[in-house]
């Protein structure tokens, strides 16, 4: 958990930059997996506290219909989808603002996000 909190943080962007990045996951998801795992999460909340992200976040909610298990989601759907609620919690509770990423095809998706970082 520490090595990857470390890695996480390392990479981040300083404030400074104007560039704007988009992450697949943070150190709040790590938070959540952490949790899941019962193992000890106040580093990561420290880390959380400290290294902010920006304060708006696109949340993907968990979509049944495109679904499936695999070598990577071992899950179940109603599984995932608690998970991703405790995200969600997660990241309002650190005082995020979430924008819900609406259940459309990809493109439809990648133009919403375009849309609201413009």
């Amino acid at each position: 958990m520490r090595q990857l909190m470390s890695l996480r943080v390392k990479l981040l962007p300083s404030n400074e930059s104007s560039n704007k990045i988009i992450w697949d996951r943070s150190v709040v998801d790590n938070i959540a997996y952490a949790k899941l795992f019962n193992l000890n999460t106040k580093a990561a909340e420290n880390a959380a506290k400290i290294y902010r992200y920006n304060s708006k976040v696109f949340f993907l909610p968990a979509w049944e219909s495109i679904y499936i298990n695999d070598e990577e989601r071992k899950m179940s759907f109603s599984d995932a989808k608690l998970f991703g609620e405790n995200v969600k919690a997660l990241y309002i509770q650190l005082g995020y603002t979430l924008i819900e990423v609406p259940c459309q095809n990809p493109s439809m998706r990648a133009k919403f996000i375009i849309d609201k970082l413009n």
